[in-house]
């Protein structure tokens, strides 16, 4: 039987390979550093109820195209290529909004540089028990929110992962 995409064992990587980076992450609210990383959306959509900055990551609205790649044998398929994506968000609040956006790109760039070194999304403490054949992020745009009249500013990227099951 041909195995399908666990997306959110795919999702809780990238969050472990993010979490492990000491340059982009730290728990205890160090300046220039994500405070948070979690899979899925935040509880009630409630983008304040969290430390800020933080990142989560949840399924995009078109979550996954897939095709068979090789041959069927007794009239089973026996690969299919999956084009998964995601969003990764990062969200901070707006208090000074040209401070924020500097934060925000910084930490941004470091998000980014983070994902391509580990493309294959390799477990972040061996790695081994690559998860895809490979990923990148295809698109990045502004997220903007007032949520509970709080100002919010962030980061939307589509994260694209090509995954072959078999």
């Amino acid at each position: 039987m041909v195995t399908e995409v666990d997306h959110n064992a795919v999702k809780n990587r990238i969050k472990d390979i993010l979490k492990a980076d000491a340059t982009l992450y730290d728990s205890t609210g160090r300046q220039g550093k994500l405070v948070d990383i979690f899979v899925g959306r935040p509880y009630n959509n409630s983008l304040t109820a969290h430390p800020n900055p933080f990142c989560f990551i949840a399924n995009d609205d078109n979550l996954e195209e897939s095709e068979p790649s090789g041959q069927a044998v007794s009239n089973t398929i026996k690969a299919t290529t999956h084009v998964c994506h995601y969003i990764i968000v990062i969200v901070d609040i707006a208090q000074d909004g040209r401070e924020v956006e500097k934060k925000l790109d910084d930490l941004q760039k470091l998000l980014l540089q983070t994902l391509k070194a580990k493309f294959e999304l390799r477990k972040p403490t061996d790695s081994t028990d690559p998860m895809c054949n490979y990923s990148f992020p295809d698109r990045i745009r502004v997220f903007n929110s007032n949520d509970d009249g709080k100002p919010l500013q962030g980061r939307l990227i589509h994260f694209r992962v090509e995954i072959t099951t078999s």
